[in-house]
C-alpha cells in the first residue's frame, strides 16, 4: 500500500491542470484534443488489447481511472459517427471533480461519471462486460485491491484489460526508490511482479502487447532535451525511455 498516494494524487491533478488550464506547451501527446486524436487513441488502445471498437458496442464498459481524456471521448466519437454505442459507459476516477471542470469529457445519456477510488468502485458485482484501465494501477493506493475490484465488477464471461508501465531490466533494482524521482507514480512494477499480482485475482492472464515509451511519447526523444524550456524535465523524460515500457494485459475470471 502506498504511503505517498495522496501527494501523488495532488501531483497528478496539477499535471493535468497545467495542460488544460495553464496551457502548458510541452505535451503534444495530450494537446490539442480533437475528435480524430481521441478516436485514434481509443482505437489504438483496444487493438493493443487484441480488440476492436466493435468490442464496446451494446455492452456495459467501465474505464477505471479514466482521467480527463481517457478512452471515453474516443468511444463517444465512434458512437456519434457510426451510431454504434455501448449500452452503458462508466468513467471512474477519484479526481473526477477536477476533471469535469476541464470540459474535456463528453456528455451523453449513456455515459456516467463517478467520483470514486478504484479500490472501491460503486457498482454491483458482475455489472460490466468489459473493464478497461490504462496507466492507472501504478497510480493507486493499493494495486491488489484495485485488481480485486476490477475482477468483482466484471461479468463471469467478461474481460479485464489493463495497461501499465513496468521497469525494464536491468533497472529493476531501482524500483524501491523511483517514487522519489517519479512523484506521480506511487508504485513501480517489473513484469514478473505485475503478472504475479494479476494472477492472484484472475484465472487467465496474458500479455497482449509490449510497447516502448517512445511509441506513445515521441516528444521524449533525446533531441527534445535541448529544445525543452525545462532541461531537467526533458532529461528525465528521455531517461524514462530506457527505464520503462508498457504492458497490455488481458485477464479473465
Amino acid at each position: 500500500m502506498a504511503t505517498n498516494w495522496r501527494k501523488a494524487q495532488e501531483n497528478e491533478a496539477q499535471f493535468w491542470r497545467s495542460i488544460y488550464v495553464e496551457n502548458r506547451k510541452d505535451v503534444p501527446t495530450y494537446m490539442p484534443i480533437t475528435d480524430d486524436a481521441a478516436l485514434e487513441f481509443s482505437k489504438k488502445t483496444l487493438e493493443r488489447f487484441g480488440h476492436g471498437l466493435d468490442t464496446i458496442v451494446g455492452r456495459v464498459v467501465i474505464d477505471v481511472g479514466c482521467g480527463p481524456y481517457g478512452l471515453i471521448r474516443g468511444f463517444q466519437v465512434h458512437a456519434t459517427k457510426t451510431g454504434e454505442k455501448p449500452e452503458r459507459l462508466y468513467g471512474v476516477d477519484p479526481l473526477m471533480d477536477t476533471y469535469l471542470k476541464f470540459g474535456t469529457l463528453p456528455v451523453e445519456p449513456y455515459i456516467e461519471y463517478v467520483k470514486a477510488k478504484a479500490e472501491s468502485i460503486p457498482l454491483a458485482d458482475g455489472s460490466c462486460d468489459l473493464v478497461l484501465s490504462t496507466n492507472v494501477i501504478d497510480h493507486v493506493e493499493d494495486p491488489d485491491s484495485v485488481l480485486k475490484e476490477c475482477q468483482r465488477v466484471c461479468r463471469s464471461d467478461g474481460e479485464v484489460c489493463f495497461a501499465v508501465h513496468v521497469v525494464n531490466f536491468p533497472f529493476t533494482l531501482l524500483r524501491p526508490i523511483l517514487f522519489l524521482i517519479d512523484k506521480n507514480h506511487p508504485h513501480h512494477f517489473n513484469e514478473r511482479f505485475l503478472l504475479r499480482m494479476a494472477r492472484r485475482q484472475f484465472r487467465d492472464v496474458a500479455i497482449a502487447q509490449k510497447v516502448t515509451i517512445l511509441e506513445d511519447h515521441p516528444e521524449f526523444k533525446f533531441m527534445s532535451v535541448f529544445s525543452s524550456k525545462e532541461k531537467i524535465r526533458g532529461l528525465k523524460r528521455w531517461l524514462s525511455t530506457f527505464l520503462l515500457s508498457t504492458r497490455y494485459l488481458r485477464c479473465r475470471k
